[in-house]
């Protein structure tokens, strides 16, 4: 059916009178005429429409089910209301589509959607596309613009016997801008080979967050290719379900108010993900888990806070896996690299950790679990590494240069396993404050274990044994310290 704008419009049906399929062609409407720009159009499913290379149509609002319905190329269509797309309709757009002034909705997607041209839809008052039984197969350009509510709405509920898909191949464009709410909430899937740019995402109700991405209970993101998200009032990525990056993807997140990705459920990484601060970050951390996050081999995850980022990763359920031939890095945040509070971090690949320079940040701050396999690099931190929680083993490499404060500060057990090793050193003349500083036996904590290897230099104290045991195994080398060991 057609809006209720449509009561102030006449409505032109396509009959298919005159013989062809040429929108054109006055015999073929119910008026004797071509749809006039004040007309409401409706083209039932028995029938195939083209409108032909030439073509400038303008009309009020469309409903149409026609399979196929065809606008070649250098053709145009205006729609000032909307176009209600229905089920077993399919449309092949060569050429260009405007919908200028969608006083409701832009697009009410039931049917197949193929875009190998130019959507430009502006000014919708609630959502920009709805996909609700449908394929949006895009391999062309879609603008949307100034949507005061989601731009691409595919949130409701799955409906059995129907496959909604959503996909932007190579070459294609989708660019959506100034927007209320969120730009895309997802309850199916998104598969992304081409590029995708999000900017300007605006909350208009104050408790209701405006996500640049919303992935919902059941819906699933695939990116093979370019997806850009800026300038968004809460969160860049918030995800419920799943979410795969894969090898050649990038994702890239920037200029957001709380966390660049809010993550509740299943993440994959293959490929680049980057997430970067700035002046509306408001000091949120770059990644906050409530699930799980798996940087697979081949992934690269960058966190670059601006000094605008309180924590790049932030693990407070879940676990953060970051594989062999994974790295992450993680840089001028203002208060941790990496937090793992609630949560674990499980490192078999490379970490690089640097520029932290407040005044009790640390590279690295432990409250629960922290197992490291792989490499760890951290560089011009205040502090290093604070293990304050169940345990930290290390079985890998840790290496810290350039370091301000006290590199490892131990308040519950630290184990450096058989094959771990231990690398602090400091800059001649700009001594650390300490290498090693161990707290825990008066609190009832676990001792600090070496099994490894450990080499300090150019110290103020290499080891600061405050009230803790610890228990050597393994082999410890101290060299231009102030002091070697000083126990309290």
């Amino acid at each position: 059916m057609l809006s209720t704008a449509s009561l102030f419009s006449q409505t032109n049906e396509w009959t298919g009178g005159g013989g062809d399929n040429l929108w054109t062609n006055p015999l073929n409407w119910s008026l004797g005429h071509t749809p006039l720009p004040t007309e409401s159009v409706e083209i039932g499913g028995i029938y195939s429409v083209t409108i032909p290379t030439g073509s400038n149509i303008s009309i009020y609002e469309l409903q149409s089910s026609a399979d196929p319905f065809t606008i070649q190329s250098g053709a145009t269509l205006n729609i000032e209301y909307f176009f209600n797309h229905l089920s077993g309709g399919k449309l092949i757009n060569n050429g260009q589509i405007n919908i200028t002034y969608a006083n409701n909705l832009g697009v009410n997607l039931f049917g197949t959607l193929i875009n190998n041209g130019d959507i430009d839809l502006l000014n919708s008052s609630t959502y920009g596309i709805i996909v609700k039984e449908a394929q949006l197969i895009n391999n062309g350009t879609i603008d949307i613009i100034n949507s005061a509510s989601v731009a691409i709405f595919s949130g409701n509920v799955p409906i059995v016997g129907y496959s909604r898909k959503i996909t932007n191949n190579i070459g294609g464009l989708i660019n959506i801008g100034d927007i209320e709410d969120d730009a895309i909430w997802l309850n199916d899937t998104l598969i992304n080979h081409g590029s995708i740019i999000i900017n300007d995402v605006n909350r208009h109700v104050t408790n209701v967050p405006a996500q640049g991405i919303y992935i919902d209970v059941d819906g699933n993101l695939e990116n093979h290719g370019s997806l850009i998200i800026t300038d968004v009032d809460d969160d860049g990525i918030t995800n419920h379900n799943r979410i795969t990056n894969m090898a050649g993807g990038e994702i890239l997140i920037s200029t957001f108010d709380r966390y660049g990705i809010y993550n509740d459920a299943f993440w994959y990484n293959y490929g680049y993900l980057e997430i970067s601060g700035s002046i509306s970050s408001d000091g949120d951390p770059g990644i906050y888990l409530d699930n799980r996050f798996d940087n697979e081999s081949g992934g690269e995850v960058v966190i670059d806070g601006n000094y605008f980022i309180d924590d790049g990763v932030d693990c407070n359920l879940g676990t953060f896996y970051n594989k062999a031939g994974a790295s992450l890095e993680v840089k001028q945040v203002t208060v941790y690299g990496l937090r793992v509070d609630g949560g674990n971090f499980d490192n078999d690949g490379t970490i690089i950790i640097s520029d932290i320079t407040e005044q009790f940040a640390y590279g690295i701050e432990c409250l629960t679990n922290f197992w490291n396999d792989g490499a760890i690099t951290m560089d011009d931190i205040k502090g290093g590494i604070r293990a304050a929680g169940f345990s930290f083993e290390n079985n890998g490499s840790i290496t810290m240069t350039n370091m301000k404060g006290t590199c490892l500060k131990t308040e519950d057990e630290f184990h450096n396993m058989a094959n771990g090793s231990v690398e602090i050193s400091g800059v001649p003349g700009e001594t650390i404050v300490a290498g090693i500083s161990s707290l825990d036996d008066a609190l009832g904590y676990n001792p600090f274990i070496n099994d490894g290897t450990i080499e300090i230099s150019n110290t103020a104290i290499a080891i600061d044994q405050r009230d803790g045991t610890i228990e050597n195994n393994g082999s410890i080398t101290i060299s231009d310290s102030d002091f070697g060991i000083n126990q309290w």
